[in-house]
């Protein structure tokens, strides 16, 4: 099972691999964000949440393996809070995997070598 925040780019592009049955969207209501993507739109196997702490722990706790990519500040939010909790030992064991999580366009370069060394 897949689960994604449901929007298009890398989170489509893993729900298209996995398929519609192997797939889970937890979205957020939010006035300016952009809707589910169309593999897991109208699924009833998308959520969407009004707190964003809710959907963190969605997240969290159903999943055996984390992969974070880039994206903006709620992506960044959830990153950190994945890697809090299991800093903290308040999250099972596993596998954390980070590619590149600031990039250019979030405009915060410089911290791409501490990221790069984690």
């Amino acid at each position: 099972m897949v689960i994604t925040g449901g929007a298009d780019g890398i989170m489509r592009a893993a729900q298209e691999g996995a398929g519609r049955e192997n797939s889970f969207g937890v979205n957020i209501m939010l006035p300016f964000e952009q809707g589910p993507n169309s593999t897991i739109a109208d699924d009833e196997k998308l959520i969407t949440f009004k707190y964003f702490f809710t959907r963190k722990l969605m997240f969290q706790k159903e999943a055996n393996a984390i992969a974070l990519f880039p994206g903006g500040f709620g992506t960044h939010d959830e990153g950190f809070e994945i890697l809090t909790l299991a800093q903290t030992g308040k999250s099972d064991p596993q596998p954390i995997i980070a590619y590149r999580l600031l990039v250019a366009t979030t405009g915060m370069t410089g911290r791409h070598s501490w990221y790069d060394s984690c």
